[in-house]
């Protein structure tokens, strides 16, 4: 009797490392809310292997032919690594090999009870009994599809799929002439970095940023003229902060305010100046001081303000300051740098402006802000020495 068990493997290759495929990891999260251009900076290498493959010894990499597994992610044509080192357990996909054919199936056991379950509706569960001759061959650790390569995309998957293209060996060996005509000149760079021949060469130190922009949602609507004057003061520091690091100069700022759109009950507000500064500068009195100049013209009250901030823009390096012959040279180029070493040494805003505030009320919200166990005395950790006193035994008493 033969029994359907679509999808099976239509080859097994084996994993041999010739050398480290390493690329920068960023010191950064990505955030799944609201962006964050703070951390931008690299701070060490991933290899891929170490990443994909924990046992290379024990690996392999199967391909899968059939569509009993899609609705797991594997598709007919993907690359599975399987690792046979590891010990099956009920709920992991496995390569099984069942009745001499190997085949990729969702392994569950209840009790004496064993199937191999496929991920698609129209392939019904195989039940295992001690007749079928039936072997766990490996455990499947990931999926490698067409579509995960970069600069390819669904779209264009189904059109691979179309020319028998399933997975990354097929493209890097596919016609550089039909690539480039169908995927354009990004797609055969994406099948010559395959073939390892590099296309986009990897910036160890990012470019100077073009515009800067600091911006964050209060933590409570804000009325005030003064709490706005605070926080674009307190923006404007940080973004010069983030201008005189990279060595440039600002041309021109923007300010912006606005109230909350996700309450339409309340009224709603929301406005932006840029003007052209008389010189570039990345001086922060300066910066301030045209700043809460344009926050001034665009500040109407009785709005609940939800979010303010800043952006500078047309920069360029502070070696290409155009001079003004109407405005005097600026005289605070040492303070600024002086201002940074003590900030830097001793912590941001040791060292700050007055009109930035202190208490700052209306500052974004940090509920659920880790503790900096390494970075700050009042939060390191607390060990016990001593644990409490067990409680003593009640006292029995006679009748």
């Amino acid at each position: 009797m033969h029994i359907k068990t679509d999808s099976t493997i239509a080859e097994v290759l084996g994993f041999e490392q010739k050398k480290k495929i390493v690329r920068p990891l960023f010191n950064c999260s990505v955030s799944a809310g609201f962006p964050s251009p703070a951390d931008d900076y690299i701070d060490r290498k991933l290899d891929l292997n170490d990443l994909l493959i924990k046992n290379p010894p024990a690996s392999f990499f199967v391909r899968a032919a059939g569509d009993s597994m899609i609705n797991a992610g594997i598709n007919h044509g993907d690359i599975l690594i399987v690792d046979r080192s590891l010990e099956a357990v009920s709920g992991q996909i496995v390569i099984a090999v069942l009745h001499g054919e190997l085949t990729v199936k969702r392994l569950f056991k209840n009790g004496t009870s064993c199937k191999l379950i496929a991920e698609n509706p129209n392939y019904p569960p195989l039940e295992i009994t001690e007749e079928d001759q039936c072997e766990i061959w490996g455990v499947v650790t990931s999926v490698i599809h067409v579509e995960d390569l970069w600069g390819i995309g669904h779209q264009n998957k189904e059109k691979l799929n179309r020319r028998g293209i399933y997975n990354a060996l097929h493209l890097k060996n596919a016609d550089d002439a039909w690539v480039r005509k169908h995927l354009t000149v990004t797609g055969l760079r994406t099948v010559w970095e395959l073939r390892g021949i590099p296309c986009i060469p990897l910036e160890e130190t990012p470019p100077p940023k073009k515009g800067i922009v600091t911006s964050k949602s209060f933590g409570h609507s804000v009325v005030s003229h003064k709490e706005l004057r605070e926080a674009v003061a307190t923006y404007m520091t940080r973004a010069t902060e983030k201008l005189r690091a990279q060595r440039s100069i600002a041309t021109s700022l923007q300010v912006f305010i606005c109230t909350n759109r996700f309450k339409p009950e309340v009224p709603q507000y929301s406005n932006s100046l840029m003007i052209t500064l008389p010189e570039p500068t990345s001086s922060t009195p300066v910066l301030i001081k045209y700043a809460l100049r344009c926050l001034k013209e665009i500040y109407r009250p009785g709005f609940e303000y939800k979010k303010a901030g800043v952006m500078l823009t047309e920069i360029v390096p502070e070696t290409h300051r155009q001079q003004n012959l109407f405005v005097q040279e600026p005289a605070d180029i040492k303070l600024m740098k002086a201002l940074d070493c003590i900030n830097r040494k001793w912590g941001r805003n040791s060292v700050q402006y007055a009109c930035s505030g202190f208490k700052k009320p209306w500052t974004f919200k940090r509920v659920q802000l880790s503790q900096a166990y390494t970075t700050r005395w009042d939060q390191l950790p607390v060990v016990k020495a001593s644990f409490p006193a067990a409680p003593a035994a009640p006292a029995i008493t006679q009748p």
